[in-house]
């Protein structure tokens, strides 16, 4: 594997997530996140909460708790009673003075990934990017970065190793955003908002219409430009709004990075190969999920279906054939059969 070895200086704040890519992808992402970077606001708002405690003692003070008074003045109280009491009246006993020090909660940033149809493809790539600058963001804060799905309500991802970020490109979903998904987080981050830092949403404007009854931080919309050579990329946040524009990587570069082929990993083998020619009738099929296709095949008179591989595996498809003498009009896959 050929891994990124020499970072540029404007890279350099990312250089930890950067070496996980191999050079020409390492490229493209650390484009993205500067072409991002605009967008990122300063944090704000205190990261201690909850009431002080003690911490120690740093002083002595005439005024005190006598749960505090020092050894000294209560051996003077058993020898010498009469000064003891002089000493109470005057404000001449000595206490120690605690020192405070806010309880530190554990502290959150917690980003929301839409991943749904509107965002399969190029704005994958955003959200590649944007984890690698709030994984960054969380760093400096001294803060723990989780993600989530907004399709998937309270299951929360860690963001530590590049085996994460893999898991963020594989969570895919054809089911958009709905009222369950807005009602199952808002009740969520009502009940831990005392440990949320900040809250993200990363999607698309539907999905953030969809969850405007969750109070997020910020929220970032992505889509493609009218003539999709470019991505548009939104932010709103509770003091400022800002958008820029994303030239796309070149496109090998791109389906490299989608399919999470980095860190030494190798790109799949082609589909178990068959003799049967293509009929060029009918275009492929795609099942309802997306992990099923179907041809038709000239020579078998029939139909060849196998599922989409994941990972580099050699998959034997499935053959219809009829009748020499019968005629395909179509392709329709049922529930878990072609007809």
């Amino acid at each position: 594997m050929k891994t990124i070895t020499a970072v540029p200086r404007a890279l350099q704040p990312w250089r930890a997530w950067l070496e996980w890519f191999r050079a020409p992808s390492a490229k493209a992402v650390g484009a993205l996140a500067n072409g991002l970077l605009p967008l990122m606001t300063p944090m704000r708002g205190a990261f201690q909460s909850g009431q002080a405690e003690p911490d120690g003692f740093d002083d002595l003070r005439r005024r005190g708790t006598y749960e505090r008074l020092l050894t000294s003045e209560w051996l003077l109280a058993g020898e010498l009673p009469d000064e003891f009491l002089r000493r109470a009246v005057s404000a001449e006993h000595l206490f120690l003075n605690t020192r405070p020090r806010a309880q530190r909660l554990r502290r959150r940033l917690l980003v929301l990934f839409d991943a749904g149809p509107w965002q399969l493809g190029a704005p994958r790539l955003v959200h590649l990017a944007l984890w690698i600058l709030l994984a960054r963001r969380a760093e400096m804060a001294g803060v723990e970065l989780c993600w989530g799905l907004l399709q998937v309500p309270g299951v929360l991802h860690p963001a530590l190793t590049a085996a994460d970020l893999k898991m963020l490109l594989e969570k895919r979903s054809w089911v958009c955003v709905d009222s369950e998904h807005e009602t199952g987080w808002a009740q969520w981050i009502d009940e831990n908002k005392a440990s949320l830092a900040e809250c993200w949403h990363v999607g698309s404007a539907a999905s953030a219409a969809a969850m405007s009854a969750v109070h997020f931080s910020h929220s970032i919309r992505i889509a493609r430009s009218v003539d999709e050579s470019a991505l548009d990329v939104a932010l709103d946040s509770r003091v400022s709004q800002r958008s820029v524009r994303l030239e796309l990587p070149p496109s090998a570069v791109a389906k490299t990075l989608l399919g999470g082929h980095f860190e030494g990993d190798t790109q799949p083998s082609v589909v178990a190969k068959s003799t049967a020619d293509l009929n060029d009738r009918f275009a492929p099929v795609f099942s309802r999920n997306g992990r099923m296709v179907a041809v038709a095949a000239r020579a078998l008179n029939g139909i060849s279906a196998f599922q989409v591989p994941r990972r580099q595996e050699s998959i034997k498809p499935v053959q219809y054939q009829w009748s020499r003498t019968a005629e395909a009009i179509g392709i329709v896959f049922t529930h878990k059969s072609v007809i």
